[in-house]
């Protein structure tokens, strides 16, 4: 069967359940809860020549190792934990408004925050609240429609690009096979912020997509950001993280 149609079974499928199974507007659409792991390495470097130590007045030679211009400094950080997704309405955009929280055994706990996600990725979240990284990521592929068969090409290939006046966003997603619903998808993402807070972060990844129940049941994926700031300093970040999906309000699976 074509690769669109199958798609576009699944995607009708659950459509038709949700119409069927309305839930009133004072009550969550949907509960989704996935497990994750999250491991970050942060590199620091520093150009510090004629800071620091640089010998005696007397002309000694330096015996510290500021000497040799570059302060190198590395930081890790390791979790793991849950991530709770509540679907709570639908926009007239299509936008859903969901609230996101974190469970984390070390320090990346988050409490309930208010986002916006859309089919094309793009999160949007209360500012006032604390959203981890590792929350943006997931929230991006819950979206409707985001693997849309009206978008994908012969080669099972689609993408989304944004262009700001200060930052720009291209993400590439490609089908590799399906065993029924269940669709394997290799995605590359880079974006650029310019400004104060310039930086770059080039994103590559796979998941599993279940198309019947429209969401990812499993997700890997490696982040690097690069950041150039004042005083010769450049900051390396390198970032995996991944999720399997345990308990879903309208298809519970088994952890």
């Amino acid at each position: 069967m074509p690769l669109r149609r199958v798609i576009g079974a699944a995607c009708a499928a659950l459509l038709g359940l949700a119409l069927l199974g309305a839930t009133p507007a004072n009550k969550p659409l949907r509960r989704l809860v996935f497990r994750f792991t999250y491991g970050d390495t942060n590199d620091m470097t520093m150009h510090s020549s004629g800071i620091g130590d640089s010998g005696d007045a007397k002309g000694a030679p330096s015996t510290g190792s500021g000497g040799s211009g570059i302060g190198d400094f590395v930081a890790r950080v390791a979790d793991r934990g849950t991530i709770d997704v509540t679907v709570n309405a639908v926009q007239p955009d299509g936008g859903l408004v969901v609230s996101v929280a974190e469970k984390a055994r070390n320090t990346r706990t988050a409490l309930p925050a208010t986002c916006i996600v859309y089919s094309n990725t793009t999160v949007l979240c209360d500012r006032t609240k604390k959203v981890n990284l590792e929350e943006m990521e997931l929230l991006a592929y819950l979206g409707q429609n985001f693997v849309n068969p009206v978008q994908i090409d012969a080669k099972g290939h689609w993408g989304f690009k944004v262009t700001g006046a200060h930052n720009a966003m291209d993400a590439g997603y490609t089908i590799d096979g399906h065993n029924g619903s269940k669709f394997l998808i290799d995605m590359t993402r880079t974006y650029s912020q310019s400004g104060l807070d310039a930086y770059t972060s080039n994103t590559v990844g796979h998941f599993t997509y279940d198309a019947a129940r429209t969401v990812p049941t499993s997700i890997v994926e490696s982040v690097v950001t690069r950041r150039q700031g004042s005083f010769g300093k450049n900051v390396t970040d390198r970032t995996e993280v991944s999720y399997k999906l345990v308990d879903d309000s309208m298809a519970p699976t088994q952890p």
